[in-house]
């Protein structure tokens, strides 16, 4: 059990949407889960709603209890969730009301509902997401600033499919290699922050970036949510390594 935790990189997240509004496959959806099994292999779970399905393989690290489990859902709004919110008993302060569970999960759900796309600028972590928004008819994908979580995204006339990992996207619909992204492979031994993979049709979702698609319209926008700045600061050198010091023992 242990050896399989330590292999395991945290859960895994997998979605599609059917734009011809034809209803998702149940059988298709609990395959892209089994095929992330390995990243959450302590409980998996589906949610569908006529042409929007997401789909979770958990891996237990805050909160073990199943009420923490995932698709997240509170009977109107979704959520599935990878990586880790840092700062969510601080959001969980700032949230107020009360909470079912401990998990951080949770506490990103209910900041989604309340605050939208504006929680991304107050979320600290490492994280890829999916949230359905029932009121709005909207699908928020988004991924964590440098992109330490994985999401993968394949676009086409038909459908918007993604997943922590590219096999569960290609076993729904093969795709051409792309020659750019097998030699950016073979050069680095990692596909450079391009977007590019090594196939034409999968591409890397953007770190910093969150993806907003109204379902009813089909109208989607692509937004930048963070970007590195670097500043000059006037400040002693004492002043710069307290300032450090307490940053290395936060990240710590």
């Amino acid at each position: 059990k242990n050896y399989k935790r330590t292999k395991s990189i945290m859960c895994g997240i997998a979605g599609i949407w059917n734009k011809n509004g034809n209803t998702i496959d149940a059988n298709q959806l609990k395959s892209m889960s089994n095929m992330m099994r390995h990243r959450g292999p302590d409980a998996q779970g589906k949610w569908i709603n006529g042409s929007v399905g997401l789909a979770h393989s958990r891996l237990k690290i805050i909160d073990l209890s199943d009420h923490a489990n995932q698709p997240f859902s509170d009977g109107k709004d979704v959520l599935v969730f990878n990586g880790e919110i840092f700062n969510y008993k601080e959001l969980k302060n700032s949230l107020g009301g009360t909470f079912e569970t401990s998990s951080d999960t949770e506490v990103l759900f209910k900041a989604l509902q309340l605050w939208g796309e504006e929680a991304l600028e107050k979320l600290d972590g490492q994280f890829a997401f999916a949230f359905y928004n029932n009121k709005e008819k909207s699908l928020l994908l988004a991924r964590d600033h440098v992109g330490i979580c994985p999401l993968y995204i394949s676009n086409s006339e038909n459908s918007l499919v993604f997943a922590s990992e590219i096999k569960p996207i290609l076993q729904l619909d093969k795709s051409p290699l792309d020659k750019q992204g097998i030699i950016d492979y073979f050069t680095f031994r990692y596909n450079i922050q391009n977007g590019h993979t090594m196939f034409a049709n999968i591409k890397r979702f953007n770190p910093g970036h969150f993806l907003k698609i109204n379902l009813l319209t089909k109208d989607s926008s692509e937004k930048r949510y963070w970007r590195l700045t670097f500043n000059k600061i006037d400040e002693s050198k004492t002043d710069m390594q307290r300032r450090f010091n307490s940053l290395l023992d936060n990240e710590i």
